[in-house]
C-alpha cells in the first residue's frame, strides 16, 4: 500500500513539473501560431494556473470547456485514486461516462 501512495505522489509531482516546465519555456499553441485561430485546448495551462491560485472565474474565462470537464472529472479521479490505494487496481471508465463527457463537450 505504501508503494501505491508513493506512485500517486510521484504522478502528482510529475504533473506539476510538466506544468512548471511549460510555463518556464513560455509554451505557445502551435495551432494558434500557424493559423492565428484559438483551438479547443488554448488557455489550458493558464486555466490550471488560475485554478491553483483559486481564481476560478479567470480560469473559466481562459478555457470554459476544459474548466467544466475538469470540475466534473475531479470526483472521478479522486474515486480512482481511492480504489488504487485500497485495492491496487484501477477501474476502467464505463461507456456511459465517456458518452456523457462527449455530450458535454459537444453542448458546450
Amino acid at each position: 500500500m505504501k508503494k501505491r501512495i508513493v506512485n500517486i505522489f510521484t504522478l502528482i509531482i510529475t504533473l506539476v513539473l510538466i506544468l512548471l516546465f511549460l510555463k518556464l519555456i513560455n509554451y505557445k499553441c502551435i495551432y494558434r501560431e500557424l493559423f492565428n485561430i484559438y483551438c479547443a485546448g488554448c488557455g489550458f495551462t493558464r486555466m490550471i494556473e488560475s485554478m491553483i491560485n483559486l481564481k476560478f472565474y479567470q480560469a473559466f474565462r481562459y478555457n470554459p470547456l476544459f474548466f467544466i470537464l475538469f470540475i466534473i472529472f475531479i470526483p472521478y479521479v479522486v474515486y480512482q485514486v481511492y480504489l488504487y490505494i485500497k485495492y491496487g487496481n484501477i477501474k476502467k471508465p464505463s461507456l456511459k461516462l465517456l458518452i456523457i463527457l462527449v455530450i458535454i463537450g459537444v453542448v458546450i
